[in-house]
C-alpha cells in the first residue's frame, strides 16, 4: 500500500511539473556517458542543451517496468519509464502528454499515431533517419509498414520536423508530395565548444613518415566495418591506425589480417579521450556508407567531427547528407587502398577547404538554433 501510495504522489508532482509553463515532454530514451559514445544520444543530449531553462520530462518505455518509474537525474530534468504494454501506463502517460500540451519526439520511431489523436497537444519530431527504409535495409518488413504507416502521420499532422539534413527534408517532400504539411527546420548537431573560426593548421607530424588513420565509431552493417577492414589489410604497412569502437572484441570477429600489429590499436574511447588523444593526431578517418537513401540523407557526426579536427575523410561514397554540396573534400577508398594519400601541400588545402566547409555547416546550425529557439522559448 505504501508503496502504491509513493507511486501516486511521485505522478501528482509530475503532473504539477507538467502544468508549469515552459515544460516539455521528450519522448526519448535519457542519455548517460556510455550512450554518448551512439550518435543517437549525441543528438538527444544536444537537443537537452538547447532546451535548457526548460523543465524536461523525459518519456521512455525502453525498460517495460512492472510499475512506472521516476528518477530525476538533473535538477531540472524528470525520467518517466513505464510499460506500455500496461493500459493503465499508457493511460497515465496519455494524460500527462494532455496535461503538458507539448512534446518532443526523437525520430519517427519514438513517435506513435496515438499522439495525434491527444487534444490540444502539439507533435514536434526530430528526424535522425529515414526509418521505414531503414527497416527495409535491414529486412524487418512488417516494422517498416508499421513505421511507413507512422512517418505518413508525422508529416501530415507534426508541429514541425526538426531535421539533421537538407537532404532529409527534401526527401520527405518528394516522397509525400502535397501530403506533405508541417514545416521543417533543418538543424545539424556539432560540438558546441568549437565555432571552427580562426584556427591556425594545426601541426600533426607524420609518424616515422606514416599518415595516421582513425576509425571512431560502431560496427553496425551500415558502417561498411568489413570493407574498412579488407582495405586497410591491403595497406597494412603504409599508416598508423586508430580504431576506436565501443566493444574491441567484436571488431575482432571480423578482422582477417594478422594480430600483433605495431602500427595498429583497437580500443574503446570517451568522447573527450577522442578529441583529446586521437584526432588531435590523425590525418583521415574512415567513413563508409552504401550509396543508398538512409545514406544519404544522413548527417554522421563522425563527419562533422573529423571536419572540426582537421582529418579528411575517406570514403566510398561522397553522397552523405549535405557535405558533398557544401563541397567537402575527401580521399577516395579506392585511392587510399592504391596508396595514393595526398601531399603536405595538398592535405593542407584540402584541411583548409574543409575548414569553409565547417564554417558554412555551423551557419546551417546557427540559422536552425535560432528557428528553434523561436518555437520554444
Amino acid at each position: 500500500m505504501r508503496s502504491k501510495i509513493r507511486t501516486l504522489q511521485e505522478y501528482i508532482k509530475i503532473l504539477k511539473l507538467a502544468r508549469k509553463k515552459g515544460t516539455i515532454i521528450i519522448v526519448a530514451p535519457y542519455f548517460n556517458q556510455e550512450r554518448l559514445k551512439d550518435g543517437y544520444y549525441k543528438r538527444v543530449k544536444a537537443v537537452d542543451e538547447l532546451l535548457n531553462g526548460h523543465q524536461k520530462i523525459y518519456v521512455s518505455y525502453e525498460q517495460f517496468p512492472e510499475k512506472m518509474r521516476y528518477r530525476q537525474p538533473e535538477k531540472d530534468t524528470v525520467v518517466v519509464d513505464y510499460n506500455p504494454h500496461s493500459k493503465k501506463q499508457k493511460i497515465l502517460v496519455t494524460f500527462l502528454m494532455f496535461i503538458c500540451g507539448k512534446i518532443y519526439c526523437h525520430s519517427v520511431w519514438q513517435a506513435k499515431k496515438i499522439f495525434y489523436k491527444i487534444p490540444f497537444l502539439k507533435v514536434y519530431v526530430d528526424v535522425h533517419g529515414v526509418v521505414p527504409e531503414e527497416e527495409t535495409l535491414y529486412e524487418r518488413y512488417e516494422d517498416a509498414q508499421r513505421y511507413g504507416e507512422i512517418e505518413e502521420v508525422v508529416v501530415k499532422k507534426s508541429k514541425c520536423l526538426i531535421c539533421v539534413t537538407n537532404k532529409i527534408a527534401e526527401h520527405l517532400k518528394t516522397k509525400y508530395g502535397k501530403d506533405f504539411k508541417t514545416k521543417t527546420i533543418v538543424l545539424p548537431i556539432f560540438d558546441k565548444n568549437s565555432n571552427g573560426e580562426g584556427l591556425e593548421i594545426r601541426h600533426k607530424p607524420l609518424k616515422e613518415g606514416k599518415p595516421i588513420i582513425t576509425y571512431a565509431g560502431g560496427i553496425m552493417k551500415w558502417q561498411k566495418i568489413e570493407l574498412m577492414q579488407q582495405a586497410i589489410i591491403k595497406q597494412l604497412d603504409s599508416a598508423v591506425y586508430k580504431i576506436c569502437v565501443p566493444k574491441p572484441e567484436e571488431f575482432w570477429e571480423t578482422w582477417k589480417g594478422p594480430r600483433k600489429l605495431n602500427n595498429m590499436t583497437v580500443e574503446s574511447k570517451t568522447y573527450q579521450e577522442l578529441c583529446d588523444e586521437v584526432y588531435s593526431i590523425c590525418h583521415y578517418g574512415f567513413v563508409l556508407r552504401d550509396d543508398i537513401t538512409v545514406n544519404n540523407v544522413a548527417c554522421p557526426t563522425k563527419i562533422a567531427e573529423y571536419l572540426q579536427y582537421d582529418i579528411i575523410p575517406i570514403v566510398n561514397t561522397p553522397n552523405i547528407g549535405d557535405f558533398k554540396d557544401m563541397g567537402m573534400q575527401y580521399l577516395k577508398l579506392e585511392d587510399f587502398i592504391e596508396g595514393k594519400f595526398y601531399s603536405n601541400t595538398e592535405v593542407e588545402r584540402m584541411v583548409m577547404n574543409n575548414r569553409m566547409v565547417f564554417k558554412k555547416y555551423i551557419e546551417v546550425h546557427n540559422e536552425g538554433i535560432q528557428k528553434f529557439k523561436k518555437i520554444f522559448d
